[in-house]
């Protein structure tokens, strides 16, 4: 359940805030509504979220922490290390990332990112390339809902996708190729300068591929090679198999 409330929030002040919980954790269990389910018994419901709406008629509402509790509730996870230890996450290409949930510029929490493209991967809301060639075109993935899979050794596997500056994602610092390494439930984004920096800055252009700092790409047994824009917003880039 989601509940928007129409007053000013603040810790410790009469009005609610922003925050998200449980029923059980108040004592009493689950809440048992007057509303009865297809099966006909009353829907019970446990978590729920609430959001300031004070500044709404001015800024809009905070969708981005609402944004982040669905992905939750569908089953992602927040991303907030790497495979190593240290904190990175997904920034602000996901609001699941450590600044996402505060909007595509890390500032404006009534308009979230999109999932990332491995997320969406996981929650079956785009395609993967089925059998890519050694030449590879990837139109953005707001409009063909398509993205690159390639597997990985030890379970692992890369998600690469076109992201654009449309829509939710028209604030976000570049456009180009996101490449994600994915290992069960944990995601972490290649950034193409190499710096490792997304934990402190929440992501920048120069993650994005092409890059003139990467003009190639390895990961895993797969190198990606001569990335160009092409018109219309694809990006095409040769892909070989690497013994």
């Amino acid at each position: 359940m989601f509940v928007t409330d129409l007053a000013s929030s603040g810790q410790g002040g009469p009005r609610p805030w922003n925050l998200s919980w449980f029923f059980r954790a108040h004592g009493p269990g689950v809440y048992q509504s007057q509303d009865a389910g297809e099966d006909g018994q009353r829907v019970l419901v446990d978590e729920y979220a609430v959001l300031n709406g004070a500044d709404a008629p001015e800024k809009g509402l905070p969708l981005g922490p609402l944004v982040r509790k669905i992905g939750l509730t569908l089953g992602l996870q927040p991303q907030p290390e790497t495979f190593d230890g240290t904190v990175r996450g997904e920034g602000i290409f996901s609001p699941l990332g450590t600044h996402g949930a505060f909007g595509a510029d890390g500032r404006t929490p009534s308009r979230p990112p999109h999932f990332s493209g491995a997320e969406n991967l996981l929650l079956g809301w785009v395609e993967s390339v089925k059998d890519p060639g050694a030449s590879v075109s990837l139109a953005p993935v707001q409009t063909s809902r398509r993205v690159l899979r390639l597997e990985l050794p030890d379970g692992e596997y890369a998600v690469i996708e076109n992201r654009a500056r449309r829509g939710f994602d028209a604030a976000l610092p570049g456009e180009g190729l996101l490449v994600w390494r994915v290992k069960g439930t944990r995601i972490n984004l290649v950034e193409a300068d190499g710096r490792g920096d997304i934990d402190s800055n929440g992501g920048e252009a120069s993650h994005y591929f092409p890059n003139p700092a990467a003009p190639a790409l390895t990961v895993g047994s797969f190198r990606l090679r001569d990335i160009r824009r092409d018109e219309g917003g694809a990006i095409s880039f040769a892909l070989d198999r690497l013994e």
